[in-house]
């Protein structure tokens, strides 16, 4: 965690088809809890589903990851390159919380989008912003979603990184 007091880590087998569990403890090692059920993580590099997940600190004691949605590989599933379109749910972005408690929460609802990526909050704490790939115009674009969780708003153009200003 960016106040060195916690410590996420994956459990589950590098290629297991169920997905994985999300565990935090303490940084001394101490007070190991389960966050999530398994779950068809999605880690950075590669960007598919494995036990290197992508975590985001929200700063208010949750995480952000981002997890397969149902449709995911669904171009592959059905054939031949290039003739398949892609389902909608591709992946989506979920927050839990680090004391082990909470119920895992959708933040938000994508659109043909995947790779998501930077899931930054705002200064005022009250959005998030990302950037994800859109398979609709095959561009990375910048998004933002409440941080309550809702609909994502595409912001510009296609885009690489971004920074909120104070």
């Amino acid at each position: 965690s960016p106040d060195g007091r916690t410590i996420t880590y994956s459990e589950g087998e590098p290629l297991d088809p169920d997905g994985w569990r999300l565990h935090a403890m303490s940084a001394d090692g101490t007070n190991d809890r389960v966050l999530t059920d398994k779950l068809p993580i999605m880690q950075e590099s590669p960007p598919v589903p494995g036990p290197n997940a992508k975590r985001f600190w929200l700063g208010d004691d949750r995480i952000a990851i981002t997890r397969v949605g149902r449709d995911y590989g669904m171009r592959d599933r059905q054939g031949v390159m290039g003739s398949a379109e892609a389902g909608r749910d591709i992946e989506n972005i979920y927050a839990v919380s680090l004391d082990g408690r909470g119920e895992m929460q959708q933040l938000s609802d994508m659109m043909k989008a995947f790779y998501i990526n930077q899931i930054t909050p705002s200064p005022d704490g009250r959005t998030l912003a990302f950037v994800a790939f859109s398979y609709v115009n095959r561009a990375q674009q910048l998004y933002t979603v409440p941080r309550a969780g809702g609909q994502p708003v595409q912001i510009d153009g296609a885009v690489r990184w971004f920074a909120w200003l104070p």
